[in-house]
């Protein structure tokens, strides 16, 4: 659609930021009640990957486990994997007890992932020249692929 998103409410639209001056935006999220930052990363098939050093901050329903092995140019690392025993918020958008992904390289970087799994469940409209995003519920139809994530709208 042409023009601009409205301001940003909180719930559907958001302010984002980019990093160092990058082109990835940057969304404010709640995970279990402890604010943070995410990239949006539609090139990431998970839906939210963490810091590893940010698990001591939530309540987990359980201790990680390693349910993965990834590899990079320069590195190999663990993915760990655990159900937040919580609420995951993007604006008005709520995921209970979501699975949640941990890697160590996010650790310096100190945000999140949102991929392509969990982006795929909105329409996703991007507003560059205010640095807006909006997050609008898809319409249920059978190529809306289901996720596994528990989501309701909140308040």
């Amino acid at each position: 659609e042409r023009g601009a998103l409205p301001e940003a409410d909180g719930g559907e639209v958001l302010d984002y930021e980019t990093k160092d001056g990058g082109s990835i935006p940057l969304i404010p999220l709640s995970v279990g009640g402890v604010a943070m930052r995410a990239h949006i990363d539609s090139g990431a098939p998970g839906e939210i990957t963490l810091p590893e050093n940010i698990q001591s901050r939530l309540k987990l329903m359980g201790n990680p486990v390693v349910v993965g092995h990834a590899r990079t140019v320069n590195s190999e690392f663990d993915i760990l994997a655990a159900t937040l025993d919580g609420d995951l918020r993007i604006g008005r958008h709520v995921f209970e007890r979501p699975s949640l992904k941990f890697i160590d390289m996010l650790n310096d970087a100190g945000v999140g992932n949102i991929g392509s799994a969990l982006l795929r469940q909105f329409h996703v409209t991007f507003d560059q020249k205010n640095k807006r995003i909006r997050f609008a519920n898809r319409t249920k139809t059978a190529s809306a692929a289901p996720s596994h994530i528990g989501h309701h709208l909140g308040g």
